[in-house]
C-alpha cells in the first residue's frame, strides 16, 4: 500500500492520514456534542414542545416499548431522540454549508434550499440551547446573559469544528 492510499475512502488529493485525523475529530466532537444537548438541548425541548415529555416506552412503538422493563432507559423521553438527531442534523448541514461557502460562487435553487433547510435548523438549535441553559439555574448573574453568551460559544464552536473537519478532510482549500 502506497502511502497516499489507506483505509476507507479518502477523496482524491487528500492524504489518508488527514482523512482519518478528520474522522477521528468528527467522532469526538459528535461524542462530546451528544452529551451536550443531552443535558441541555433536551431540557429546552421539554420545555417548549409538551410531545417530547413523553417516555418512549409509552408511545407504542414495539421496540421501545421494551424499554420501560429496564432501570436505565426507563426514564428515557422523546425529547432524548430528537435532540440526538437534531445535534447530528445541525452537524452535517453546517459540514455541508461551510464546503457550500468556501466552494460556490454561483446561486441555484439547491444552494438555496441548504441554506434554508441549514439556517432553519441552526437557529431552532439555537432556540433550544438558549432554552435549556436558561432554565438550568443561575450561572451568577443574569440567566438571559449567560444563555445569550452559552449559545453564542455553543454556535461559534460548532460552527469552528465542522471547518475544521471540512478543512482537513480537503474539502475546502486553505
Amino acid at each position: 500500500m502506497s502511502d497516499s492510499q489507506g483505509p476507507g475512502r479518502a477523496p482524491p488529493g487528500v492524504h489518508w492520514k488527514w482523512w482519518l485525523y478528520a474522522w477521528g475529530l468528527r467522532l469526538f466532537c459528535l461524542l462530546i456534542l451528544l452529551v451536550l444537548c443531552q443535558a441541555i438541548v433536551a431540557v429546552g425541548m421539554r420545555e417548549k414542545i409538551d410531545l417530547t415529555t413523553t417516555k418512549l416506552h409509552k408511545t407504542g412503538v414495539w421496540p421501545l416499548t421494551l424499554l420501560g422493563d429496564f432501570r436505565e432507559t426507563y426514564k428515557l423521553d422523546v425529547a432524548n431522540v430528537l435532540a440526538a438527531t437534531m445535534m447530528l442534523a445541525v452537524w452535517f448541514a453546517w459540514e455541508l454549508l461551510t464546503e457550500d461557502i468556501a466552494n460556490s460562487h454561483s446561486a441555484n435553487r439547491t444552494r438555496i434550499l441548504l441554506w434554508t433547510a441549514g439556517g432553519l435548523l441552526l437557529v431552532c438549535d439555537c432556540v433550544l440551547f438558549f432554552t435549556g441553559v436558561s432554565l438550568a439555574g443561575s450561572y451568577g448573574g443574569s440567566p438571559i446573559f449567560a444563555a445569550t453568551v452559552l449559545t453564542a460559544m455553543y454556535l461559534g464552536l460548532l460552527l469552528f469544528l465542522a471547518s475544521a473537519v471540512c478543512l482537513l478532510e480537503g474539502r475546502i482549500s486553505r
